[in-house]
């Protein structure tokens, strides 16, 4: 990606301003520099950055020509497209594989089991917890989450169990958002231990069940 926006910065003073690959190139690349400026901050940026492949695909292409405009570089082009080629046809047989091993062999087919083939330690706290919310009838529940903990599901599990849930003790630009008149019955606490009590919109919980170290089901006090 460096290499193409030194090229395309390199021919601005050689090509046209007229020809609509270099008007199309300069501002692929602006763009794209703007918004890793924007999300400098995000931790997963990267997953951000790969809708902009489509975006930029064509100004690959386009330094690739660049390049390989001489008589001499041509065979250059055709080496870079052979190999780009057979890394694609590689790339899609080991999706095509590891995509069938987590449907055939995982169990990635089946719900809520096909949840957890990437992160199989979660299953059974998870199941442990859903299970002891559905046995307690609680439907208005509270979820407290870390920054990498497998929340989502929860939500898929206890679909048909909740009336409602929201997330508590939210810190950050999300707070604004946080419904300070609500009061869960339980909370799905994922991370350190909160400690004997812990208050929420002026009603005190406490640990009502343990399925593991940093996960826990936080209940009433009263």
């Amino acid at each position: 990606m460096i290499i193409c926006i030194a090229a395309t910065v390199v021919q601005l003073r050689r090509i046209p301003w007229k020809k609509w690959y270099q008007s199309y190139s300069l501002p692929a690349v602006s763009a794209f520099v703007i918004f890793c400026m924007v999300l400098r901050w995000e931790s997963f940026v990267t997953r951000y950055m790969l809708s902009f492949l489509g975006l930029l695909c064509p100004m690959i292409v386009h330094c690739l020509q660049l390049l390989t405009l001489s008589g001499r570089r041509e065979k250059i082009r055709y080496g870079v497209m052979g190999t780009i080629g057979c890394l694609c046809v590689f790339e899609v047989f080991n999706m095509t594989m590891y995509h069938r091993n987590i449907c055939v062999t995982s169990g990635g087919g089946q719900r809520p089991q096909g949840y957890f083939v990437n992160r199989m330690e979660e299953w059974e706290p998870t199941e442990a917890i859903c299970r002891y919310i559905r046995e307690s009838g609680f439907v208005n529940l509270g979820i407290f989450q870390g920054e990498d903990d497998y929340q989502y599901p929860y939500w898929a599990m206890l679909k048909e169990q909740m009336s409602r849930m929201e997330h508590v003790n939210v810190s950050g630009e999300s707070a604004v958002y946080t419904d300070t008149e609500y009061v869960p019955e339980c909370i799905i606490w994922l991370g350190e231990y909160p400690g004997d009590r812990f208050e929420w919109n002026g009603q005190e919980y406490i640990p009502g069940f343990e399925a593991r170290e940093n996960r826990y089901v936080l209940v009433k006090a009263d």
